[in-house]
């Protein structure tokens, strides 16, 4: 009877948790009021041109700007080499790239005008180690903007061995070890053309990576590539990415701290379902089954729930998905808490409440005058 109870739990759990995830993803992306949107390449099939068995990607075009398109060129074992996965990064969608070794298969297009100062997001990740690249003293570049035929001439971001790197079409600039990132979703912000105009700084989930000058000062024109390095003539030229993305943005300007803060909150948020979900019977989402959950299961004991919805009731206790907070929740919850800290069983956490005896003897009559009134109803 336990098992039925916690597997049903469980469904309402993971489906107020979804729920949450798609009202985060939802939003629209801010207007920002210190730069200018360029382009905008959401991982999303309204915007992705399919082929093959649906997934392999053909064209990415712009959701700001339809005339900004992307094609596939190149040459790869496969076309799926770049392909759109609709289920990853919590149902979101990412393109998934797995340009390996001697291939060099990209997405490539025009994008007019001139950019002198520019910040770029990236939400994704590097993942080196899924073609064994590592050690082979090649980088991957998630873009390269412009050819590269001299110092400022081009916008780019890449990784080698670990450690991330800026070329600018001459020199290149070592920004510092990001393969802690490496698999995991992040919010990368790039930008080029800060201070005189040959400043750069990389930051990763709003923390600052590291920050320098480039040898001249950037003056970016010509065709966006994305998953490869763009050599002097434009085309491709290899040091092709293997890794997620699932968004990325090109800004004119160098974004204010308000603009970026909206922004990076913007694609955090639009990857909220990446993460995995808290534990049952985590109240305060902290990712463990605590006494601080525990105090809030006691606050919710016997309140009236019945005009919540499901997830208001959740947060007071409510892990069954009736609008009650009662003996059955509480079975729940002590089965959860064990299993979670199988070092300290439930009666000693209770113990070291303050004030134990009260708190334990108020839930007590709570519980037990709620599970009476449930035997009264069911006659």
């Amino acid at each position: 009877m336990l098992t039925m109870v916690r597997t049903a739990s469980m469904v309402v759990f993971v489906t107020i948790l979804f729920s949450l995830a798609a009202r985060s993803s939802a939003g629209a992306l801010p207007t920002v009021t210190s730069g200018t949107l360029v382009a905008q390449f959401q991982a999303d099939a309204a915007y992705l041109t399919l082929d093959g068995n649906g997934t392999d990607v053909v064209s990415w075009e712009a959701a700001n700007d339809m005339s900004i398109v992307l094609s596939r060129t190149g040459t790869a074992a496969s076309f799926s080499n770049i392909s759109f996965d609709s289920s990853d990064m919590g149902g979101n969608g990412a393109v998934v790239v797995n340009d390996f070794t001697d291939d060099n298969l990209v997405l490539q297009g025009a994008i007019d005008g001139n950019r002198t100062a520019s910040t770029v997001f990236f939400l994704g990740y590097f993942s080196p180690e899924r073609d064994g690249s590592e050690g082979d003293g090649l980088g991957q570049y998630i873009y390269s903007y412009g050819p590269a035929v001299g110092d400022g001439n081009q916008l780019d971001f890449q990784i080698d061995e670990g450690r991330a790197e800026l070329y600018g079409g001459a020199g290149t600039e070592d920004v510092g070890d990001i393969s802690g990132n490496n698999a995991t979703y992040t919010v990368y912000r790039i930008e080029s053309g800060g201070g005189g105009g040959a400043d750069w700084a990389v930051y990763a989930d709003g923390g600052l990576v590291n920050s320098g000058t480039n040898g001249a000062n950037y003056v970016v024109f010509g065709d966006l590539i994305l998953f490869g390095w763009q050599d002097g003539s434009g085309v491709s030229g290899g040091f092709n990415f293997v890794g997620n993305v699932g968004e990325l943005l090109f800004y004119d300007g160098i974004l204010d701290s308000n603009d970026t803060g909206a922004v990076e909150s913007y694609l955090m948020d639009r990857c909220s379902a990446c993460e995995p979900p808290p534990p049952l019977g985590d109240l305060d989402f902290d990712t463990d089954v605590d006494i601080d959950d525990w105090l809030i299961y006691v606050a919710g004991v016997g309140l009236d729930m019945t005009n919540l919805d499901d997830e208001e009731s959740y947060l007071l206790g409510d892990l069954n998905g009736d609008q009650m907070n009662n003996y059955t929740d509480f079975v729940i919850f002590q089965t959860v808490y064990e299993a979670a800290n199988p070092g300290s069983s439930f009666a000693q956490m209770t113990s070291s409440v303050p004030e134990p005896s009260s708190v334990v003897l108020l839930v007590t009559v709570l519980l037990l005058g709620a599970l009476w009134c449930d035997r009264r109803s069911d006659r």
